[in-house]
C-alpha cells in the first residue's frame, strides 16, 4: 500500500469525527426518548389515574354522608347527593378509561393480571354501593339497610384503596426508572465523549504528523534555501503523498536554482575572461600572438587538454595554426596539414547550420562517431576518445578559421556558458583578424589619399605658378597697348582692352587665392609669426575699401575698442580681414551699411573681429556651406554678382591655422554678420 494522500487523510478524519458525533448523539437520543416516554406516562396516565380514583372516592364519600336524610326530606342533601353521584360516575368512567388504555403500562401481562382485576372489583363495589344508595335515597334506611350500606361502603373503600395502591406502586416504579435512566444517560454521554476526545486527539496527532509537521519542515527548508544554505534539502520520506511530491518538486526547483546560480557565476567568469581576451587581442602585435593568446585563454578557462586555432585569408591560403597542449597530452589531431584539409569539412557545415558550436559529449558514442565519420576518415581526429567542441571563426558570410577544443575523458554535457565563451573567443579572434585587414586597407587607402592630395597640391602650385607667368606677360602687353605703344587706339578697341584688363585682374585674383589656399594647407610651409595689432589691420582695411564703398553709396564704419594684439602671420590675417570686408561691401546694395569692429574680451583675452552688413544675406539652409571651397549662395548666383567662392574658405583656413574660430549668422534680404575669434597674445 502506498503512502496515503492528503485527501484520504482528510476523508478519514471527517469519517472518524462523524462517527464520534453519531456515537455520542445516538445513545443520548435513545435514552432521552425513553425518559420522555416515562415522563409522559407519569403525566398523562399515572397522575390522572390517581386523581380519578381519589375523585371517585371523594364523591362517593360525599354521597355516603348525605345518604341518611332527616324525616321530611332535605332538598339540599338531595342536590349534594345528585352532584356527588354525577361526579363519582365521571371520575369512575375516567379511571376505567385510563386503566384500559395501552399507554398505562407497556407490560400488558401485568396490566391484565393485576390492575384490571382490581379495577373490576373496584367497579363492582362502586356499583353495589351506589345501587344501595339509590334505593334508600330520599328516605331513612332501616337498621338492616344501614348496616348493609356500611358494609358496601367499606368494601368500596377497600377496593378503591387497592386500586390506588397499585397505581402508586406503578408511579414509584416509573419514577425510579426515570432516575435510573437519567443516570444511565449521563454515564453514556460521559463515556462516549471521553472516547470521542481520545479518538479526536489521535486523529489530530496523526494529521499533525502527516501534514502540519512535514509542511513546517518544508517551510523551514525553503527559508534556509532563501538564506543561501546550499545544503538545505527537503525530506521526501515524511508526510502525505502530496507533501512528499511537493518536497520533491521543491528539491528539483532548488537544484535548478543552484544550477542557474552556478551557470550565472560561470557566465560572469567567462564574460570577464572574454573581455580580458578582447583587450589582449587589441594590443596583440601579430596574428601568431593573437592565436596563442586565444588558445591559451580557452584552455585555461575551459580546463581542457588540447585547443587548436586555425585561420586563413580570403583566398584560402596563408593558413596559420596554433596548438595548446596540456602536460603529457599527445593531442587530438594528427597534424597541421590535416586541419587545413579538413577545414572545409568542418567550418562550412557548422557555419551554415543552426548551431554556432558543434559539441560532442562522448566521442565513443555511435551517433557522435557517425556525425564525425568524415572527419575521422580524413584523419582530423587522431584521438577519438573524450569530448569535443568545434566552432568556426568568421564574420557574416565569410569563414576565417576554426577553433577545436578537445578533452581526453568523457564528461557531463557541455554547458551553454562554455559554448558561449568559446563562440565569444572565436568572435573576438575574428574581429581581430578583420580589424587587422581593415587597418591594412585603411593605411593603404590613407597612403593613396595622401599621395593624391600631394599630387593635387603639386598640381595646383605648378598650375598657379605656370599661369602667373603668361598672365604677367598678358598684363604687361595689355598695359603697353593701353598706353599707345602700339599705336593710337580707337574707342571700341579701348573698351575691349578694358574688358580684357578686368578679366585679367579676376584671373590673377583667382590664382592668388589658389596659391594662398595651397600655402595654408601645406604643412611643409611655415609662416613668420609676430605680434599683430588687429585694430590697425581693421583701420587699414576700412581705408582701402572706403573709396569703393563710397562709389556704391554705402556707409562704411569701423570701431576699435582697445589694442587687440594677437600672435600670427600679419599677411594672412590682413588677407582674412580684407576678404571679410570685401564680401560685405560686394553683397550690400546702395544705401546699405557695413560695420567692422575689433574688440578684446577682458576675461578670456579673446580678440573678436565682427563684420555686419545690411546686404542680401544667405538663403536658409545654405549658411553651413558658405565657407566651403567654390560654394556660392544661390541668390548671389541669381543676381550675377561676380566671385569665385574661395573668399570665406581662405578666411576659415587662416583663422583655424591661428587657433581661432569663424562663425556666421545671416538672414536673407536682411544682412549677414561674420565673427572671427582669435586667441589674444600673452601680455609678455
Amino acid at each position: 500500500m502506498g503512502t496515503p494522500s492528503v485527501r484520504f487523510r482528510v476523508v478519514v478524519f471527517a469519517v472518524v469525527m462523524v462517527a464520534l458525533m453519531l456515537g455520542i448523539a445516538l445513545p443520548s437520543t435513545i435514552s432521552a426518548d425513553r425518559q420522555s416516554r416515562l415522563t409522559l406516562r407519569l403525566t398523562t396516565t399515572i397522575g390522572p389515574a390517581l386523581d380519578a380514583g381519589l375523585g371517585a372516592r371523594a364523591a362517593t364519600n360525599d354521597a355516603h354522608r348525605e345518604s341518611n336524610p332527616t324525616e321530611g326530606g332535605d332538598t339540599r342533601a338531595a342536590e349534594v347527593f345528585a352532584g356527588a353521584a354525577q361526579a363519582a360516575s365521571q371520575e369512575m368512567a375516567h379511571l376505567d378509561a385510563i386503566l384500559a388504555s395501552p399507554e398505562f403500562d407497556e407490560d400488558t401481562t401485568v396490566l391484565s393480571s393485576e390492575m384490571l382485576p382490581l379495577q373490576a372489583r373496584h367497579r363492582e363495589a362502586f356499583d353495589a354501593w351506589w345501587a344501595w344508595a339509590g334505593a334508600v335515597q330520599g328516605r331513612r334506611p332501616t337498621t338492616g339497610e344501614d348496616a348493609e350500606g356500611d358494609r358496601l361502603y367499606a368494601t368500596f373503600l377497600q377496593a378503591n384503596q387497592a386500586v390506588l395502591d397499585a397505581v402508586r406502586r406503578d408511579r414509584d416504579q416509573l419514577r425510579e426508572a426515570t432516575g435510573a435512566g437519567s443516570e444511565r444517560t449521563t454515564r453514556i454521554v460521559v463515556v462516549t465523549t471521553g472516547i470521542a476526545v481520545l479518538l479526536a486527539l489521535a486523529v489530530t496527532w496523526w494529521t499533525l504528523q502527516s501534514l502540519t509537521h512535514p509542511i513546517q519542515a518544508l517551510r523551514d527548508t525553503v527559508r534556509r534555501q532563501r538564506e543561501g544554505h546550499r545544503t538545505a534539502w527537503a525530506s521526501i520520506d515524511r508526510g502525505a503523498r502530496e507533501v512528499r511530491e511537493l518536497a520533491a518538486d521543491v528539491n528539483a526547483l532548488t537544484a535548478s536554482h543552484l544550477e542557474l546560480l552556478d551557470d550565472q557565476a560561470m557566465r560572469l567568469v567567462f564574460e570577464r575572461a572574454e573581455r580580458d581576451l578582447t583587450r589582449a587581442l587589441r594590443d596583440s602585435p601579430t596574428l601568431r600572438t593573437a592565436l596563442f593568446l586565444t588558445v591559451e585563454s580557452v584552455a585555461e578557462n575551459l580546463g581542457v587538454d588540447h585547443v587548436v586555432a586555425l585561420t586563413r585569408d580570403e583566398s584560402g591560403e596563408n593558413a596559420q595554426v596554433q596548438h595548446w597542449l596540456a602536460d603529457d597530452h599527445t593531442g587530438c589531431v594528427s597534424g597541421d596539414q590535416v586541419i587545413r584539409d579538413a577545414l572545409e569539412l568542418t567550418v562550412d557545415r557548422i557555419w551554415t547550420g543552426s548551431e554556432q558550436v558543434m559539441r560532442i559529449d562522448d566521442l565513443a558514442d555511435a551517433d557522435a562517431r557517425s556525425d564525425l565519420s568524415r572527419f575521422v576518415d580524413s584523419g582530423l581526429l587522431a584521438d577519438t576518445a573524450g569530448c569535443l567542441l568545434v566552432t568556426p571563426i568568421g564574420v557574416q558570410d565569410r569563414t576565417i578559421g576554426v577553433l577545436v577544443v578537445h578533452e581526453s575523458t568523457p564528461r557531463r554535457p557541455w554547458r551553454d556558458a562554455e559554448t558561449a565563451f568559446l563562440a565569444g573567443a572565436a568572435d573576438a579572434l575574428a574581429r581581430f583578424v578583420v580589424a587587422g585587414e581593415v587597418e591594412l586597407e585603411r593605411e593603404d587607402y590613407v597612403r593613396q589619399l595622401e599621395e593624391l592630395d600631394r599630387q593635387k597640391d603639386t598640381f595646383l602650385s605648378t598650375v598657379s605658378h605656370e599661369l602667373r607667368t603668361p598672365l604677367t606677360s598678358i598684363a604687361g602687353y595689355l598695359e603697353m597697348l593701353q598706353d599707345g605703344d602700339a599705336g593710337e587706339l580707337t574707342a571700341p578697341q579701348a573698351k575691349m582692352l578694358e574688358t580684357i584688363g578686368r578679366n585679367t585682374v579676376r584671373l590673377r585674383s583667382l590664382i592668388e587665392d589658389l596659391l594662398v589656399l595651397n600655402r595654408i594647407q601645406n604643412a611643409a610651409s611655415t609662416s613668420t609669426r609676430e605680434l599683430v595689432d588687429m585694430g590697425e589691420i581693421v583701420r587699414r582695411a576700412v581705408e582701402e575699401h572706403q573709396a569703393s564703398s563710397h562709389a556704391q553709396g554705402l556707409t562704411l564704419r569701423s570701431s576699435v575698442k582697445e589694442p587687440a594684439v594677437v600672435f600670427g602671420d600679419r599677411g594672412n590675417l590682413t588677407r582674412a580681414v580684407s576678404n571679410i570686408l570685401a564680401n560685405a561691401v560686394k553683397f550690400t546694395p546702395a544705401g546699405g551699411e557695413v560695420d567692422l569692429v575689433a574688440a578684446v574680451d577682458e576675461q578670456t583675452r579673446i580678440v573678436r573681429i565682427v563684420c555686419s552688413d545690411t546686404g542680401i544675406g544667405i538663403p536658409d539652409g545654405e549658411s553651413p556651406r558658405i565657407s566651403e571651397r567654390f560654394f556660392r549662395g544661390s541668390n548671389a548666383s541669381t543676381a550675377q554678382i561676380p566671385g569665385t567662392g574661395l573668399g570665406l574658405a581662405i578666411v576659415r583656413g587662416i583663422v583655424e591655422s591661428h587657433g581661432g574660430r569663424l562663425s556666421l549668422t545671416s538672414t536673407e534680404n536682411s544682412g549677414t554678420t561674420v565673427s572671427v575669434s582669435l586667441p589674444g597674445a600673452p601680455e609678455a
